[in-house]
């Protein structure tokens, strides 16, 4: 599955091919790795790389040399794993680790980020809903399923 994500290549003609354009945006655009996801939507996709597409993660740290890369094999272990975890979205699109999901924001969270979430694993991910906002119910994956 794809996990080096090439940053697009530069046209200096323009949107019109003539090199005119009303804006003149000059950034440098880096190469992204599909295991680094910056929002819930690309944390999905990551689940399933080849849904990967440039823009929505992280820089790339190896050049595309994914096979040496730490991000690869890095692991989460949260110690303290309670059956189910609870990820929580706050209004900014930042994962919350929350110990329960009743009392909404009102239970202790730790903040995480989207990465340290994709690297947990034998878990499986079911996204929901409730009044205060998107939830995901990390479950251990039970052996034989």
């Amino acid at each position: 599955m794809p996990i080096f994500l090439q940053a697009p290549a530069h046209n200096p003609r323009g949107v019109d091919g003539n090199g005119h354009n009303r804006f003149a945006i000059t950034v440098t655009t880096l190469d992204e790795c599909a295991l680094k996801p910056k929002s819930l939507a690309a944390f999905f996709d990551a689940l399933d790389t080849r849904r990967a597409r440039y823009g929505a993660y992280g820089p790339c740290t190896r050049h595309g040399r994914c096979s040496d890369c730490v991000t690869l094999t890095k692991r989460s272990n949260p110690y303290w794993f309670i059956n189910p975890m609870f990820v929580r979205i706050d209004d900014v699109g930042r994962p919350w680790l929350m110990n329960r999901v009743d009392n909404g924001w009102d239970e202790f969270g730790k903040p995480i980020t989207w990465e340290w979430l994709l690297a947990v694993e034998s878990v499986s991910f079911k996204r929901t809903r409730d009044e205060y906002g998107e939830i995901i119910e990390v479950s251990p994956v039970q052996a034989g399923s």
